[in-house]
C-alpha cells in the first residue's frame, strides 16, 4: 500500500469539492478513477505538496476556473447541507487505500472531445466518459 502525505482537513475539502465539481454526476467508479487522478498528482509533487494546490493548480481541473460555472457550486457546498460533498470526501478516503484504477494516471478528458494535450496519446484507461491517460508528461 502507499505511503500518503499528511491529508489536512482543508486539504480534504478542496479535495472533495474538486471530486464533486468534476465528477458529481458520474459512477462511483468514474469517482474512484478522478480522485487517483488527484492522488497521483499529490503524491507526484509535480504539482505542488498540498493536495489543495494540487487542485486548484491553474487550468488543471477545469471546475477551479474563473469562468467555470461548477466553481460557484462547489464553493457554496457544505459538509452540513451537502451529502454529494460528503460523498466525495468519503471517495478521496476510499481511493487512498485502494489500488490505482487508472494505472497512475495524470490526466484525463471527457471522450467527446480531444485536447491537444492528449494528442498522439493513448489512454492508459477508458471508463466511459472518461479517458485517463500515464503517457502525458
Amino acid at each position: 500500500m502507499r505511503t500518503w502525505p499528511e491529508l489536512s482537513p482543508e486539504g480534504l475539502l478542496v479535495a472533495a469539492q474538486t471530486l464533486a465539481g468534476e465528477a458529481r454526476g458520474e459512477s462511483g467508479y468514474i469517482r474512484h478513477c478522478v480522485a487517483h487522478v488527484m492522488l497521483n498528482r499529490w503524491v507526484s509533487g509535480r504539482w505542488g505538496d498540498a493536495i489543495e494546490g494540487v487542485c486548484m493548480a491553474p487550468w488543471q481541473f477545469s471546475c477551479w476556473n474563473a469562468d467555470d460555472p461548477n466553481r460557484g457550486k462547489i464553493l457554496a457546498m457544505t459538509l452540513g447541507g451537502s451529502y454529494t460533498l460528503r460523498q466525495c470526501m468519503a471517495v478521496i478516503l476510499e481511493a487512498m487505500g485502494e489500488t490505482d484504477l487508472t494505472l497512475h494516471s495524470f490526466h484525463y478528458h471527457n471522450e467527446t472531445i480531444l485536447p491537444e494535450w492528449a494528442k498522439g496519446h493513448q489512454p492508459a484507461l477508458h471508463a466511459p466518459p472518461l479517458k485517463f491517460y500515464n503517457d502525458v508528461p
